[in-house]
């Protein structure tokens, strides 16, 4: 048996479980894990590892600025630092 959308509240969410599932399936279609890259896409990636993009800096340019050692007490429940806490380090 099929749900039907009675009153005008039903019908409004059941459009707008279609329009989330329409944009659900779109994120789907173009997952680059099921999808392999478009041209555009491929040409882009060899640019960038060629570092023939601008936005690029090869690894050898870059140096390491500051170092904090993080202790237990400075993290959040889940194991990570709190974005307030390197702010102010910062």
């Amino acid at each position: 048996n099929p749900l039907v959308p009675r009153t005008e509240p039903e019908r409004r969410m059941w459009a707008e479980g279609e329009i989330a599932q329409a944009r659900r399936n779109m994120k789907r279609s173009t997952c680059l894990k099921t999808v392999a890259p478009t041209q555009e896409e491929s040409e882009m990636l060899h640019l960038t590892m060629t570092g023939k993009l601008l936005q690029c800096v090869p690894m050898a340019e870059t140096r390491m600025q500051s170092v904090h050692f993080m202790q237990p007490q400075e993290r959040n429940i889940y194991g990570k630092i709190f974005g307030g806490f390197l702010m102010r380090e910062a």
